[in-house]
């Protein structure tokens, strides 16, 4: 008797153990879906944000060369003075945005940012008792 009493709770906790493993990846497959689906919509967004705001540039700089050629055209200067002043210009518009660019994309200003420093610390130290 006493095995078949053992075979029967084996049987049983089997059952029970198998059902709680399957309930247990169908939550973890619900909660990574949820999760995906999360990612999903915020990269959306992103891509969303980043077109207005490109938008929003060439509109700005539609604008702003605008404003050059009808200055330009009102101050009559001779060609060669607006040449020079257009080059001296054209290298500040670009030399300006190049160098905050570099900035704004440099690992060590993420890092900052971030505090990605601090986090690393803090994962390395050992855990103290």
């Amino acid at each position: 008797m006493k095995p078949f009493v053992r075979k029967l709770l084996q049987s049983l906790v089997e059952k029970l153990v198998l059902q709680g493993k399957d309930a247990s990846v169908e939550i973890l497959r619900i909660k990574v879906t949820s999760a995906y689906l999360k990612v999903v919509g915020g990269v959306r967004k992103s891509v969303l944000g980043a077109v207005g705001l490109f938008l929003i540039l060439i509109i700005l700089i539609v604008g702003f060369v605008g404003i050059h050629v009808g200055l330009f055209i009102l101050l009559d200067w001779d060609l060669r003075t607006v040449g020079i002043v257009t080059l001296c210009l054209g290298a500040v518009y670009f030399l300006v945005p190049l160098g905050l660019v570099l900035y704004a994309t440099s690992e060590k200003t993420w890092m900052k940012m971030s505090r990605g420093k601090e986090l690393v610390n803090k994962a390395l130290k050992p855990k103290q008792k």
